[in-house]
């Protein structure tokens, strides 16, 4: 062990001729940066109990993706651990770590004199820091807590983003700090690990990134500590079991923003504030359908939409200005939900003069019965049962929407256009009625704790193939309706699809047009017909996730490709055949399908191919009698 000093000529870490004496530092020596030595390259290897870097004027240099390790058995010398000075030059580039892993009981500091790090991070469960002065790391950066012990010493901390990691023993005393996180990233301040210890304090947190977030697979109590999220912010979120003093959230200027909860206890207030009533705060469970409890000792709410969060504490019920009922709440109190009747003039949603009283709330019957221009939806949450049918003009999508009721297209609307995902999100009974007009975007049916839609009449979704029903939560009943659009359902446990008597036109010129993921869902499908109409060389996929058909048919004129069958399915009728081309019927390997209506076959010289998607293992093709 040693007290090692670079030389004046300066060089690569890890090279003797660097240092004073001829040879590089060790873990076990205290490394002296001083007024006489030259430039500094940290470079692959570099290590030392401690740098000291007083008096030095010169150019400390980390290379990029280096690691510089500090620490032994042994404090630094002066229970230094890293002291960086104002006259020097550090600029560490963004791959760059600094891993602290000191072993030592004895506490030691860390002083950064102004210059920014990259990565850094605690590794040893027994070793102790305090910071010396205020320190910052940059924006996308990590402050690692994988063990040990830091203290900020009261002093500000910027941070581009803090995982607190692993089962190790783990200390964090955040005093009375000011703490910024900067990085953009809804797991920003990560806890992933456990065994961390968060002694009282009064530090505040202020998330400044669009996206932001605090994240806990254990449960966090952070013992006095209070979080801001910042006007910057577009999404934020606390999940996890997070205890906290105060939390406030000011949302920005749009229309979008959101925040998401789990069960999160709040010692102090909750403040939650929308910029104005069109732009608007959803805050809501990170799970649409899994009402999650939020615990205040007191609120202060305005211009903000709840969604599957129950209230709890000594605030309940929560009251507060502007508040919009997203459905799934308890103990929230909301303003009364009126009808909306738009006045005829058009432009956009979010304008306040084109309704009866207000711009609707997500609670809200909605009703445009008059008017044939241009009504721009500009608003995320259109209300509850939301009605065009006397309206003879377009309605434009500038946002993805969600109705929280039933929705009717007016028969004289000149369309629905707009590349913008509808949402329906009802908890009861509702319809979709199309009017034999079109919705131009993605529909997505999410209707958990109860909700049912019902297909009045026909449903055309999108046009080219490239719009899909997306069925999530709920019941989704086409009542014996045609549909043409395709489909992905990604349900569980509890959610009913039925297609019984429909058909079903998948248009999808690639990938699956039918894609049913959730072995667990429900699905109805006796007597449905589904078309695969796409044309051309096009190798389709149906994922019939083991559910029982009525007929599936891929027979498109001119259709050249192939169609891969996955899960174990059984149908009524599959029919695959071509007079004039050649084609693949494949099955996955180790399924079994199941089959009355076996119409399968082509031509002399154009034969039908039946094998499995890799062309290798087997498949069992079964046959029943009619």
């Amino acid at each position: 062990m040693a007290t090692i000093t670079a030389a004046a000529g300066g060089g690569n870490w890890t090279a003797g001729a660097t240092w004073v004496g001829g040879v590089a530092p060790t873990a076990a020596d205290n490394v002296l940066l001083t007024v006489t030595s030259g430039n500094v390259v940290i470079d692959t290897g570099a290590v030392a109990r401690s740098v000291d870097c007083t008096g030095y004027t010169g150019t400390l240099t980390h290379n990029a993706s280096v690691i510089l390790t500090l620490g032994d058995a042994t404090a630094g010398a002066g229970n230094v651990a890293l002291k960086l000075v104002a006259g020097m030059t550090y600029t560490p580039p963004t791959s760059s770590n600094i891993i602290f892993q000191s072993s030592s009981a004895t506490q030691q500091t860390i002083t950064t004199a102004g210059k920014t790090l990259a990565n850094w991070q605690l590794n040893n469960a027994t070793g102790s820091y305090i910071l010396g002065d205020a320190l910052t790391s940059s924006v996308a950066q990590t402050f690692t807590m994988n063990a040990g012990t830091l203290n900020t010493g009261n002093f500000p901390m910027s941070v581009g983003l803090i995982s607190i990691a692993g089962s190790s023993a783990k200390t964090l005393t955040l005093g009375s700090s000011a703490i910024t996180i900067t990085g953009n990233a809804s797991t920003a301040v990560n806890y992933s690990g456990s065994n961390c210890t968060f002694t009282a304090n009064t530090a505040v947190m202020t998330f400044t990134g669009a996206s932001a977030g605090i994240t806990s697979s254990s449960v966090a109590n952070w013992n006095g500590m209070s979080a801001v999220f910042t006007t910057a912010v577009s999404f934020g979120k606390i999940v996890g079991g997070t205890t906290l003093n105060n939390v406030t959230y000011t949302g920005p200027a749009n229309k979008t923003a959101s925040f998401n909860f789990q069960t999160t206890t709040i010692t102090g207030t909750l403040t939650i504030t929308g910029n104005s009533t069109v732009n608007r705060l959803l805050v809501s469970s990170s799970n649409v359908g899994t009402v999650y409890t939020v615990t205040a000792a007191a609120v202060s709410l305005s211009n903000v939409d709840f969604m599957d969060i129950t209230a709890a504490g000594a605030a309940i019920p929560w009251t507060g200005t502007s508040m919009g009922d997203a459905l799934g709440n308890t103990s929230i109190t909301f303003d009364a939900p009126t009808t909306q009747t738009n006045t005829g003039a058009t432009g956009n949603w979010s304008d306040a003069t084109k309704w009866t009283s207000r711009v609707p709330l997500p609670q809200d019957t909605v009703v445009v019965n008059t008017g044939s221009g241009t009504i721009t939806a500009d608003m995320p949450r259109l209300g509850a049962d939301v009605s065009f049918a006397g309206f003879a003009g377009t309605l434009a999508s500038s946002v993805a929407q969600a109705v929280y009721g039933s929705v009717t297209l007016g028969a004289t609307m000149a369309g629905y256009t707009g590349a913008f995902t509808l949402t329906l999100s009802a908890r009861s009974a509702k319809t979709i009625t199309s009017n034999g007009k079109t919705f131009s975007h993605d529909i997505v049916i999410s209707a958990p704790g109860g909700g049912i839609y019902t297909l009045q009449d026909g449903l055309i979704v999108g046009a080219g193939g490239v719009r899909f029903i997306t069925f999530s939560a709920g019941t989704f009943d086409t009542n014996a309706k045609a549909v043409n659009a395709n489909w992905t359902v990604s349900a569980g446990a509890g959610h009913t699809l039925t297609v019984t008597n429909s058909t079903l036109t998948c248009p999808g010129t690639s990938g699956v047009p039918w894609n049913i993921s959730a072995a667990a869902t429900t699905v109805n499908a006796a007597g449905s017909t589904i078309i695969y109409s796409a044309v051309g060389p096009t190798a389709l996929t149906f994922a019939g996730g083991g559910k029982t058909y009525g007929t599936l048919t891929y027979i498109g004129p001119g259709a050249t490709g192939s169609l891969t069958i996955t899960g174990s399915n059984t149908f009524n009728t599959l029919n695959f055949s071509d007079a004039s081309n050649a084609r693949s019927l494949l099955f996955t390997a180790g399924t079994t399908t199941t089959v009355t209506n076996f119409n399968v076959f082509g031509t002399a010289g154009k034969l039908m191919t039946l094998d499995t998607a890799t062309g290798t293992g087997t498949f069992t093709l079964v046959k029943v009698a009619p």
